[in-house]
This record gives C-alpha cells, sequence and structure tokens, in this order.
C-alpha cells in the first residue's frame, strides 16, 4: 500500500495516458518515481497573496522541470467518470489554446483507485513575477484574455493570478493552469477579483492603480 502523499505508480502499466501526449508512460513514470521528486505540500491550503491552491485536498509535485498536478477528492474507484472528464478537458485543450501545448492528461492507478493527474512544464506564475507593476501588466492581460473566452467560447477562467503562469522563453504568451474551468464570467466575477487583489499589491501606488483602471476600463 502507497504512504506517499502525492500517488505514486507501482510500476508503468499503471498509467493511462489521455492522448495526444508529449510525454509517454515510461517518461511520467520516471518522473512520478524520481528519488529526487518534490511534494509542493507547501503550496497546498494558502490563501491569497500565497502563490498555490487554497484547496486542502490538492496534491502538487514537481519533478524534472514538471509539476504534476491531482486532487483527492476527484479520485475514484470506477475509471470511466475520471477518465471521460479528463477526456472533455483534453479535447477543450485541443480547441482552445488555455493550456500549455506540452500539458498532459493521464490516469494514475494506485491502490485501487483512480486519480485523475496533469502534468505541466515548470512555468513562472504571475504572483512570482518580481515587478509589482509587471505583475499588475500581466494580469490586465488576464483579465482581457478571460473575458474574451467567456465572451467568445462562454467559458469561465478562476481569476486568481496564481492561476496564470509565463514560460521565460516565451513571455508574451500567457498561459491558464489550474485544472478547473467554470461557467462563463459575471461582472461579480470580474468586480470580486479587482477588489481581491488590491490589498495584495501594497507595493503599488495610488497613482498607479489609477492607471491600471484607466487601462482596464479601456478593456472592459
Amino acid at each position: 500500500m502507497s504512504h506517499h502523499w502525492f500517488p505514486v505508480p507501482s510500476r508503468t502499466d499503471r498509467i493511462e495516458i489521455i492522448p495526444p501526449s508529449s510525454l509517454s508512460a515510461d517518461t511520467l513514470y520516471t518522473l512520478l518515481t524520481a528519488a529526487d521528486r518534490q511534494e509542493w505540500k507547501n503550496k497546498v491550503g494558502v490563501t491569497s497573496p500565497a502563490d498555490g491552491s487554497a484547496k486542502v485536498t490538492t496534491r502538487l509535485l514537481c519533478s524534472g522541470r514538471w509539476v504534476f498536478k491531482t486532487d483527492e477528492s476527484h479520485r475514484g474507484k470506477e475509471a470511466e467518470e475520471i477518465r471521460n472528464r479528463h477526456k472533455r478537458l483534453r479535447k477543450l485543450a485541443q480547441n482552445i489554446p488555455l493550456w500549455h501545448p506540452d500539458k498532459t492528461w493521464f490516469l494514475l492507478v494506485v491502490d485501487d483507485w483512480y486519480w485523475p493527474v496533469t502534468a505541466c512544464p515548470l512555468l513562472s506564475t504571475l504572483r512570482s513575477l518580481p515587478s509589482p507593476l509587471a505583475r499588475l501588466d500581466y494580469w490586465l492581460r488576464c483579465l482581457e484574455w478571460a473575458l474574451e473566452l467567456s465572451a467568445v467560447h462562454h467559458l469561465g477562467l478562476d481569476l486568481n493570478p496564481a492561476n496564470f503562469a509565463i514560460d521565460a522563453e516565451q513571455p508574451q504568451r500567457i498561459y491558464y493552469i489550474d485544472d478547473e474551468t467554470y461557467p462563463a464570467l459575471t461582472l461579480q466575477d470580474i468586480a470580486e477579483a479587482i477588489v481581491g487583489r488590491i490589498p495584495e499589491e501594497q507595493e503599488v501606488s495610488t497613482a498607479d492603480w489609477y492607471q491600471w483602471g484607466k487601462s482596464l476600463r479601456v478593456q472592459l
């Protein structure tokens, strides 16, 4: 019986990939069982402005510059429902470029439990950017992108800056790194996200917030 906080497969055939995938089952097994893998317990059950997931059931693992994510509350004894949900997300990723193109969806079988897992290249979240003004600039772009997705595809994103990230080699491209999507955004969703953000950025001056608000008004 496994006692790992993040589920670890006992062998390669305990991994079921949802195609298409940039990673093979052998590669996933090697990463998940690597001696230097790191369970990110410190990034789970945190609240803003900490970088991570507020859900205590989330499980995060970093290995070989890949980040693995699953949720204990989403595991199950029957594979079909979990498999179908993952297939829907994989199809969504093919139709709408929300996530990094190398992101991989797979099922992991550990102790007769089926875990829905994703693997994404290690990226820099907006919260981790050192410049407050750079964080605001990127977040403005995230809001614009989220509003467009909501209007065109009736798809809602979690607007927490911890759910958006960039690749240092392509800093102009923003990726969504949360695994969850939601119904189309409402004006209240946008307003609550903005109001909740202001006290987190204490280094930002009133004048800079004013200019940011003017830019936001143009976007809206």
